[in-house]
């Protein structure tokens, strides 16, 4: 699949008001939930383990994406959660996922990357279809005051990413 690439780099503390702020956004907070903060945002820059990354297109912020290194495995990363900012959606979009795929074989040295989707968000799991993500299941995930939603678990090998 033919992108844009974007500049990846790690998030500034100046960059986490950013993203937390673009989360309070209606149409990106049914996906998130309540975890919108600040506080998770700079629990996540803080914590070793997580790579926050800022993804952005002649030094402008286009989005972000937290990976994680998924607990128990080797070579495995999990893209956790990330945004395009409102003012990018529908022309950075595919960019922005792809951009952070990429980041996470090239540097991170991943085998395999993985990655949960609503059901529901149709439009962003015909694009992890289309850049070679596999779906593996479902899980049920239940937040406070809403009806259970399925995500769809999905994953790609290096192998898969690097074959054309």
């Amino acid at each position: 699949m033919k992108y844009l690439p974007l500049e990846v780099r790690a998030t500034s503390l100046e960059e986490l008001g950013l993203f937390s702020k673009a989360e309070e956004d209606v149409d990106t907070k049914k996906w998130i939930g309540d975890d919108a903060s600040f506080d998770w945002h700079l629990s996540m820059h803080y914590d070793p383990r997580v790579h926050h990354l800022t993804l952005a297109r002649n030094n402008q912020p286009i989005g972000y994406m937290t990976i994680v290194p998924v607990t128990g495995t080797e070579g495995e990363f999990e893209l956790l959660r990330g945004i395009t900012l409102p003012a990018y959606r529908g022309r950075y979009g595919v960019s922005w996922f792809l951009s952070s795929v990429n980041y996470a074989f090239m540097s991170l040295h991943a085998e395999v990357v993985w990655l949960d989707v609503f059901e529901t968000n149709h439009r962003a799991i015909r694009v992890y279809r289309a850049s070679g993500f596999k779906e593996v299941h479902t899980k049920l995930l239940k937040r406070d005051g809403d009806k259970p939603f399925n995500l769809v678990v999905m994953k790609i090998t290096r192998e898969q990413w690097e074959t054309p």
